[in-house]
């Protein structure tokens, strides 16, 4: 089998629904699944409609092994898709990669997304094997890359600064949002003020951080609740641990794989959104709290001061009274909480699936 198109899009990461890679990956689906210019390469267990004829399917292998799996699904099925795709694809097509390009590129063109490069810039929050994995990746694989996407200006910086790549190799072009304004929610009952999280749980993201500030808060609010809404992670044993000594299971509330309507349940019910993640690439989460006009809470690091900027609140959360301090604020003040619903709105809007589209065709054909 031989095929011809244009530009082929690795979409096999679609397999998790709080992940930045999967999320960008259906992201890319939804633009290009209606252009006959494109073929999207996806895995079998992938929640994809298989009928246009377009989409190639790469059967995944069962491992049972917990470490097996984790090799296999972060290094070797990378291999086993770069077989498939030397064997079957035109080498004067290029292929774009929204998460790891494959080892074993051979293709005339090939481009690759970097949503961050969190072990060079944090590596005391990774793993011995992940920083093994990525090592090999950044060392070796992104030198065979002809051209990449930055998912922000926070992380092009990062990439210039420790990737030694050349800057006209790099575009800058945002995450996008297929979400619709939600209706403005400005009045909730003083019985119920939650709190909510949605990301993995892992320990770049700083959760025990924020249960801490939330323990502070609930003190002084016996009405204050925090949902954590995610998969698991290599934080979720010690958060855990410490909802149970401090006795906080009524008060914080977690939630594995929560369900598309499960979600938007809570985030309607949602007094603030809260994000104090130690790290990240573009963070989808907050424009998703945005389309529901919830003032945001987040920790003061580069990305969140360029996603969100001045339409939210930033605190350092490793600081629960400075924290505490800021969630008063916005509980005793009406009027500064209705101008950070606008402000959410208002930034919300800066992300449009139109902007997207033009800037990858002109990534593409570039």
């Amino acid at each position: 089998m031989s095929l011809d198109k244009k530009t082929f899009l690795d979409l096999s990461w679609m397999d998790k629904p709080y992940g930045g890679f999967e999320k960008y990956s259906l992201d890319l689906q939804n633009q290009f699944k209606n252009d006959k210019n494109y073929h999207l390469i996806i895995n079998s267990y992938s929640k994809v409609d298989f009928e246009n004829n377009r989409f190639i399917k790469i059967k995944k292998l069962s491992i049972k092994n917990k470490y097996l799996k984790f090799l296999y699904e972060l290094y070797f099925r990378e291999i086993k898709l770069a077989f498939f795709l030397n064997s079957n694809i035109n080498k004067n097509s290029a292929v774009h990669f929204p998460a790891y390009p494959p080892p074993l590129l051979y293709f005339k063109r090939s481009y690759f997304t970097i949503h961050d490069i969190g072990p060079k810039v944090r590596y005391e929050l990774y793993s011995f094997i992940q920083k093994i994995v990525w090592g090999i990746y950044f060392k070796f694989h992104i030198k065979k890359v002809d051209k990449f996407i930055a998912i922000s200006e926070t992380t092009k910086l990062s990439i210039e600064k420790y990737l030694n790549i050349k800057k006209n190799k790099i575009w800058m072009i945002y995450n996008y949002t297929e979400l619709e304004k939600k209706k403005i929610i400005k009045t909730h009952s003083s019985n119920t003020i939650n709190f909510t999280f949605i990301g993995m749980i892992t320990k770049r993201k700083n959760i025990l951080s924020m249960i801490k500030g939330i323990r502070l808060l609930y003190e002084a609010n016996a009405n204050v609740k925090l949902f954590i809404i995610g998969n698991n992670g290599n934080a979720l044993k010690e958060i855990k641990d410490y909802i149970t000594l401090h006795k906080l299971q009524n008060v914080v509330k977690i939630l594995l794989n929560c369900s598309e309507n499960q979600k938007k349940q809570i985030l309607e019910s949602t007094f603030c959104f809260l994000h104090p993640s130690h790290l990240e690439g573009f963070c989808y989460p907050v424009i998703e709290a945005m389309s529901y006009g919830l003032p945001i809470i987040y920790n003061d690091i580069d990305i969140f001061n360029e996603i969100i900027g001045g339409y939210g609140l930033k605190v350092k959360f490793n600081n629960s009274v400075n924290f505490r301090t800021k969630c008063e604020k916005i509980i005793n003040n009406k009027t500064f909480r209705d101008d950070l619903i606008s402000g959410s709105f208002e930034r919300f809007y800066f992300f449009s699936k139109y902007k997207y589209r033009k800037k990858m065709i002109n990534f593409y054909n570039g």
